[in-house]
């Protein structure tokens, strides 16, 4: 339980990279542009190290951890996603780069924040994955969820060149 406006975490440990975690604990950003951000907690190195490590043994979904591998990621497999992802029109709601609306979190580094597994089970169900979901169900074929997870996957603050916190 918590604040209407602040997002879902029961899973949070299957959803986000442990490396990414501890730097925003650090320095909380700007994920979802339109909702109010977090706030800065100025919890110790070694405090932020015992949250994360809470977040990632324990804040986890069992069906997540156990998604296999989505394989190497190609260019051809980036190409392909990146496809279904404008042809789905998923920018009308998400920005990679200087792209794309400001309803749903910002994707830039999208694999630099989240775990291939998530991204792949976020997309077969949307709903699932917490109450302040707005994000629509496609019924995408496994297919397509690859490819899309493996484009996800692929953007990163390097990649993408946008002007995203910068953790190294």
């Amino acid at each position: 339980k918590g604040a209407d406006f602040a997002p879902e975490l029961t899973y949070e440990g299957s959803r986000v990279k442990r490396e990414w975690l501890v730097n925003f604990l650090k320095t909380p950003d700007v994920l979802r542009p339109l909702l109010k951000q977090m706030p800065r907690f100025n919890m110790s190195d070694e405090e932020i190290e015992v949250v994360a490590d809470y977040i990632n043994l324990v804040l986890v979904d069992d069906h997540v951890l156990a998604k296999e591998d989505l394989g190497e990621i190609t260019s051809d497999d980036v190409e392909i996603g990146k496809k279904i992802y404008n042809e789905k029109g998923c920018k009308a709601c998400h920005q990679i780069g200087m792209e794309g609306g400001a309803v749903g979190p910002n994707l830039s580094a999208a694999g630099d924040r989240l775990t291939p597994e998530y991204i792949y089970m976020h997309l077969k169900d949307p709903q699932k994955w917490g109450s302040s979901n707005v994000a629509p169900n496609y019924s995408l074929k496994d297919e397509e969820i690859t490819y899309l997870a493996k484009y996800l996957s692929d953007l990163r603050v390097k990649k993408v060149g946008f002007l995203w916190k910068n953790t190294n």
